[in-house]
This record gives C-alpha cells, sequence and structure tokens, in this order.
C-alpha cells in the first residue's frame, strides 16, 4: 500500500469478503494507513463506499468511528440494553419460582427430604424428575445446538414413564424398595439429563466427563446456596420464637420446601452456560476449579485409606463384610466415593499443569485404582458369599449390580492408564470412564425395571 488509490482498492476489497474477513482487513489497513501518514484517503475512501443509497453494515460502522456520520441523534435516544446475561437470568429465576411452588404441592406439609419414611410419596418419587424436567426446558430454550429441542422432549417422556413406573410399583408397600427407588430414580433423571445434554456433541468421552464436572460443580453450588438460606432461616425461626410467635410445623416444611425448590435452577444458571455444550463450558473459576484443588488434595488421605483397608482392616477382619451388611455397604459407598474424587481430579482438556504435577497425578491415579480393584474385588466376592447363603433380595441384587459396574469401570481405568504416557493419560482416563457409562446407566434403569420382582 503506497498510495491513495491503492488504499481505495483495499476498502472495495473488503466489501467483497465475508463480514468477518473484512472487519479484519479494513483494521489492517487502517493500522497501516495511519503509520504511514494516509489517514485522510483512508477516511476518504470510507466516505465514497457510503455514498451509495443503501451503505454495507461495516462501513456505517466505520462511518461512525471516524466522525463521518453524526452520532447526535443516536446519542439522545434511551437505549434499551437487555443483555443475554440478563435474559437468561429471567429465564432461570421463572423457572426457580416454578420449582420452588413444585415442591411445595409436592410436600404436602411434610418434611422435603427424599426419603419414604418421612417425606410424602409425591415428593420423593418426584422431586428429582421434575427438577431434571425443569432444568431440561431451562438448556432447550437457550441452547443453540440443532435439534436440542427434540432430544431434550424424547428425555422429558422417558422421565415422566420412569417416574409413573415407580410410583406404581411402590405404592402402598414399605421396606427397602421404596428406599431402591429414592436412590436410583434421582440418579436416573442425571443420566437422562447427561445423554440429552451430550448426544449431539463431538468428543463423546469429552462432553460426558465434563457434564459430570459441571454437575458436581452445581451442586457444590446448590449446598452453597442451601448453607445460606439454612442461615437464614435458623436465624429467623430464632426471632420469631423470641418474640413469643411459633409457627405450626406443616407451615415450616412448607416454607422449607418452596425455598430448596429454588435453589436448584439457581444453582444451574451460575455455572452452566445452555448455549454451550459441556466441553466449552468455563471450568477455570468459580467452584469448579476449588472443587478440583480439594479432590486433589484428597488424594493422599485417600490413599493413605485403602492402605489401610487392603493391607490391615480386611486381613485382620476378613469375614466381617461377609457376616455383617453395614461393614459391605462401608466398603461399598468407599468405593463410590473413590470413583468421583478420581473423576473430580483429572485435569480438564484447557487446563495446564506442568509435567510434574501430571507424572503425581497420573501414578495417584493408578496406586488409588489398583488398591480400588482390590477392595471392590473383596466386596464383590462378599456380596456373592451373602447371596448364596442368604438368597437374592432386592438390596443384594441392586448392590451386587453396583459392584460388577464398578469393577468394569476400575478395569477400563487401569487399563486405559498403564497403556498411556504422560501426554495422554487424561485423555486415556475420560475414553475409559466414558466408555462404561452406558453399562452404568442400563443397570440403573434395570434396578428400576426389575424392583416388582422382589416385592
Amino acid at each position: 500500500m503506497t498510495s491513495p488509490d491503492d488504499i481505495d482498492t483495499a476498502v472495495q476489497a473488503a466489501l467483497k469478503v465475508p463480514p468477518t474477513r473484512g472487519a479484519c482487513m479494513l483494521e489492517h489497513l487502517y493500522r497501516q494507513s495511519d503509520k504511514r501518514g494516509l489517514q485522510e484517503p483512508f477516511r476518504a475512501a470510507i466516505v465514497r463506499t457510503l455514498s451509495v443509497p443503501d451503505p454495507n453494515l461495516l462501513m456505517s460502522f466505520w462511518g461512525y468511528r471516524l466522525g463521518v456520520l453524526p452520532l447526535d441523534e443516536f446519542a439522545q435516544a434511551p437505549v434499551r440494553i437487555d443483555s443475554d446475561a440478563l435474559r437468561l437470568w429471567r429465564r432461570a429465576l421463572s423457572l426457580s419460582v416454578l420449582l420452588g411452588l413444585i415442591w411445595l404441592v409436592f410436600s404436602g406439609g411434610r418434611p422435603p427430604v427424599p426419603s419414604p419414611d418421612v417425606a410424602s410419596p409425591l415428593f420423593w418419587l418426584g422431586w428429582a424428575p421434575a427438577t431434571t424436567l425443569l432444568i431440561m426446558i431451562f438448556i432447550a430454550s437457550e441452547s443453540q445446538t440443532r435439534g436440542q429441542f427434540r432430544i431434550m422432549t424424547a428425555a422429558a417422556l422417558i422421565l415422566v414413564v420412569s417416574a409413573s413406573w415407580s410410583g406404581w410399583i411402590s405404592r402402598g408397600i414399605k421396606g427397602p424398595i421404596p428406599l431402591l427407588i429414592a436412590i436410583h430414580l434421582p440418579i436416573l433423571s442425571w443420566i437422562v439429563l447427561g445423554a440429552a445434554a451430550t448426544l449431539r456433541g463431538e468428543e463423546r468421552a469429552l462432553q460426558r466427563m465434563s457434564f459430570i464436572l459441571k454437575s458436581a460443580e452445581a451442586l457444590v453450588a446448590s449446598a452453597i446456596y442451601f448453607g445460606g438460606a439454612g442461615i437464614f432461616g435458623i436465624l429467623t425461626l430464632g426471632i420469631f420464637n423470641v418474640l413469643g410467635i411459633h409457627f405450626p410445623e406443616s407451615w415450616i416444611n412448607r416454607g422449607g420446601a418452596v425455598t430448596l425448590g429454588l435453589l436448584p435452577m439457581l444453582a444451574i444458571a451460575s455455572t452452566y452456560n445452555p448455549r454451550l455444550a459441556p466441553a466449552g463450558q468455563d471450568f477455570s473459576t468459580g467452584p469448579a476449579r476449588l472443587m478440583r484443588l480439594l479432590c486433589r488434595l484428597l488424594l493422599a488421605p485417600t490413599l493413605a485409606v485403602l492402605v489401610i483397608y487392603v493391607f490391615w482392616f480386611i486381613p485382620r477382619y476378613f469375614w466381617r463384610a461377609f457376616e455383617e451388611r453395614s461393614v459391605l455397604l462401608v466398603y461399598n459407598a468407599s468405593l463410590a466415593g473413590v470413583l468421583l474424587l478420581l473423576v473430580l481430579a483429572i485435569p480438564h482438556v484447557r487446563e495446564e499443569l506442568s509435567v510434574t504435577w501430571q507424572n503425581v497425578l497420573r501414578h495417584g491415579v493408578k496406586t488409588i485404582g489398583t488398591l480400588s480393584l482390590i477392595l471392590n474385588l473383596y466386596s464383590l466376592s462378599a456380596v456373592v458369599n451373602r447371596t448364596m447363603r442368604l438368597g437374592m433380595s432386592a438390596n443384594r441384587h441392586a448392590i451386587l449390580g453396583w459392584n460388577m459396574v464398578t469393577l468394569c469401570l476400575l478395569t477400563s481405568i487401569l487399563a486405559g492408564q498403564w497403556r498411556s504416557d504422560t501426554s495422554n493419560w487424561a485423555q486415556r482416563f475420560r475414553e475409559s470412564f466414558a466408555r462404561i457409562l452406558p453399562l452404568l446407566a442400563l443397570w440403573v434403569a434395570w434396578v428400576l425395571l426389575a424392583t416388582p420382582l422382589f416385592r
């Protein structure tokens, strides 16, 4: 570019390319003109493009920027700014209020807890599907993924059918079956939501792991909101008690149901951008970053606990798990906690860690995974022994399947880790874990479907 004619030619060329590329070309041309003292020829070239009846939008922008077009009439007019974030929060707050009202109706004046022995049947059956349905509405209404609305609609139908089936098979009965449903129905709701959110995304393993991380982050945010609401509620009731005002227990339960119902949607809106796929979410700040750091700090004490389990407690009290169900439940709960801890401690694809930390985490995962596999095999043998001696029951059926799924998960993870190196171990972990997740979904669905067999 050495003359005004060259500038005019370059400006005309910017009009013939896509707007994004044209904007880049004009900015580059403007900087070159500014360096060489050719600002006026550049301004004149812009003026010539604006002389036509319907000027190009990109050129109009440059006209306002260079002072060629007047801003007075627009500057004096009130400008209404309705940002995307504000619109998202309006929708989230609307759905949050709706969910609070649903929880109020479902609670029926009884405590809003997911326990068949305490809460009303409508609440312990319906709180998870109802919450998941509103989250689906929030994501589908804002998602830019093609076909997302149809996918969420199909997922919503699955949830409605599952909740209806669970209510039908648990009607009028007590014992372990309602408790199993109360545990597995929320897990199924979460799995269906995850499958719908990741179905159209590329790199399925990364999408699934990212969804798990965002779910955990939303759970942490919900716990923070819950803590704040709990403190406020206790202080409020304390003040009224001092004044001699006492509310009926049913009123307090209903107020708690409404308050708790507001929290899940607020947590989702705080942590999840519905316009992006799970892998495109921000994991660098907020609860996500704190959660990863905390989980990595917990790897060392987790390793110590597993060493105590495997090398001291099991050899010394080998038959305890075969005879006492409580010991077996502790082992299985520990295995579930260890798996969740490993998943949350794995570096995200956009996270940068030094080679030293990569090696420490990689060897820690392999060691913890190996000890967990030994503990899982021991627990599985205890469940099989109890089933052979005492017969198949609803509880033993569920625990046996969970042990098998955990065995597959740990085996897949360790197989991938022993074939990996420092450069790809996190990717291998994601692929190995995500490969077994459909089996987990099938088992949860089977537990709900097969429960009538043990009535």
